[in-house]
């Protein structure tokens, strides 16, 4: 009986299930509306990854239906290439004549068959002659052909005939103009990345080569500087190349940019640290610099000499010759993110060291005196915010602290000082309001009112005189 119950009440919730789900076809599709559902339309671009949906709707209930369209695009498809010619590594001193253009200086990829590091696709920098390219133009600069093939992680195999022209003539030219494109800049960076990279642990790059490409991205480096993503990429490459040959390229650390999160500077403070030595001012203001639990004020960065050595004068105020730290468990792990496309990040082998550059306390410890430093040179950014004014400025060096006024080398304050002590010795200390004015470098005022009267007290205070 049981039984014969429970498969009624089975029967009876099947067919109400299955009476709902007609009804809810029959009013989706089958409305008085007549209303129509399209089918998702699916355009390809000729451009390798770049694709548009479409997906529209008559209906007019806007809640149940949208209409949008998905963009992506990823770069453009090279054409495959006749060029059967192994690419080669063209070194300074090679010249070349590619597709009419005379080619003075190498230090670029060569040929028709060369796969990009990471084994995706063909190696970004390579030239091949092969590859269609428009005839020279002469044109230089901003005049340089561009399109939408010289987008984000440009390739020469992608780019459009007339880009490639483009290319090859700034490469025949000098390539030290600031306004070409910043888009071909970078294929020539990928090549020094992919050289320097790939033969890392080899002896195929010789000394002479590697100080060569180390000259030539600094070089870059100077000419290229207002790109922000350049400055940043060339700057890391040149640490990179340093810490890979740190013997060969000794005498010329000094000249590798500041760079954000920077790889000899985690490796200097990791050593420092384990050694058990203090962190001084220097190394200190790199620690506020590197990490991301402070940023800089506008004082620091706009008066950046004044502000490390107002720091460098705090910090040894406050701690001497510097602050100890312990090593922590963390282990330090440099790794370089290549600008090119072709090529993986890539590991440093180091020995095993701790990586404090990520503690807290100390960084806690650092930042009142930044703040400080910031807050003391408030004033004196603030003028050289203006239009017009020069650190030169008498006014300017007035609102700069004492330590930093003495220290100034201002011919200004300079001469000053030589006039005052002749007055002191020649004259017991008194003189005219107008020999005195003459000697400040400013135009004498037809009043002297408060504002006056300020500075030639401050200008006598910082160059110990007296205004008698």
């Amino acid at each position: 009986m049981e039984f014969f119950v429970g498969a009624i009440i089975i029967y009876i919730l099947y067919k109400l299930i299955t009476r709902n789900s007609k009804s809810k076809t029959s009013n989706s599709y089958n409305s008085p509306k007549n209303n129509t559902v399209s089918k998702p339309s699916v355009q390809k671009s000729d451009a390798y990854g770049t694709q548009a949906i479409s997906v529209s709707s008559h209906n007019e209930n806007d809640e149940e239906f949208a209409t949008f369209t998905i963009h992506t695009s990823f770069g453009r498809e090279a054409e495959k290439s006749s060029n059967k010619q192994k690419g080669r590594w063209v070194g300074e001193s090679e010249q070349l004549t590619i597709i009419g253009r005379n080619l003075n200086k190498g230090l670029f990829y060569f040929g028709g068959i060369m796969n990009s590091l990471d084994g995706y696709g063909v190696e970004p920098s390579l030239i091949d002659e092969e590859r269609p390219a428009s005839k020279s133009l002469m044109k230089i600069g901003a005049e340089l052909h561009t399109d939408e093939t010289l987008g984000y992680w440009p390739s020469y195999s992608s780019l459009s005939k007339e880009c490639r022209g483009a290319y090859l003539d700034w490469l025949a030219s000098d390539r030290s103009d600031p306004n070409t494109p910043i888009g071909y800049v970078f294929i020539y960076f990928y090549g020094f990345e992919r050289r320097i990279i790939e033969n890392q642990t080899s002896s195929q790059v010789s000394d002479l080569e590697f100080t060569t490409i180390f000259e030539e991205v600094l070089r870059l480096h100077k000419v290229f500087n207002t790109n922000r993503s350049f400055r940043g990429y060339s700057a890391n490459f040149l640490e990179l190349m340093a810490l890979l040959r740190p013997t060969l390229l000794e005498q010329r650390i000094a000249k590798i940019p500041d760079t954000n999160n920077a790889l000899s500077f985690k490796l200097k403070l990791a050593k420092t640290i384990v050694n058990g030595q203090p962190v001084g001012a220097e190394l200190a203001l790199d620690w506020l610099k590197d990490t991301f639990e402070y940023s800089l004020k506008t004082p620091a960065r706009r008066c950046e000499k004044e502000f490390r050595k107002l720091f460098e004068i705090r910090f040894s105020q406050k701690f001497g010759k510097g602050i100890s730290v312990k090593p922590n468990k963390t282990k330090l792990r440099l790794s370089y993110h290549a600008a090119s496309n072709g090529i993986n990040g890539i590991d440093l082998n180091l020995e095993e060291l701790p990586d404090p550059s990520i503690l807290k306390g100390p960084i806690n410890k650092l930042i009142p005196i930044a703040e400080q430093c910031a807050e003391e040179l408030s004033s004196y950014s603030r003028y050289l915010g203006k239009a017009d004014t020069s650190k030169n400025d008498i006014a300017a060096l007035m609102l700069l602290p004492k330590e930093l006024a003495n220290e100034s080398n201002s011919s200004v304050i300079e001469s000053f000082k030589s006039w005052a002590v002749q007055v002191v010795q020649n004259n017991n200390g008194i003189t005219t309001v107008k020999e005195f004015w003459s000697h400040t470098g400013i135009p004498l005022p037809k009043s002297m009112n408060k504002k006056e009267n300020e500075l030639l007290i401050k200008l006598a205070a910082k160059a110990d005189g007296f205004v008698a």
